[in-house]
């Protein structure tokens, strides 16, 4: 449902996702260390999807709402997956 490269954009949608308590997998990495790979080598660029249950889809994109005016702004390889609104989380 949201996709992001830029650990700062990565951080701050898990942030305001936990904040809310809306519950999201991570996928193409750890949301918490989206900068490295598994064996710590720094990896830049590389895309995480955040996926949501669907009966949280609507609350985590009017949520991320702004980030992803930001992001849109200035950040041209993170973009809205709209063709899967719910993720099958």
């Amino acid at each position: 449902m949201f996709r992001a490269s830029d650990p700062s954009t990565i951080m701050i949608a898990e942030s305001i996702l936990r904040s809310a308590q809306v519950d999201f997998l991570t996928l193409g990495g750890d949301a918490e260390h989206p900068w490295s790979s598994p064996a710590g080598i720094p990896v830049f660029g590389r895309q995480i999807e955040f996926q949501v249950r669907r009966e949280d889809s609507q609350d985590a994109v009017s949520l991320l709402a702004d980030l992803q005016a930001q992001v849109d702004a200035g950040d041209s390889l993170s973009a809205w997956d709209e063709s899967d609104e719910a993720g099958d989380a």
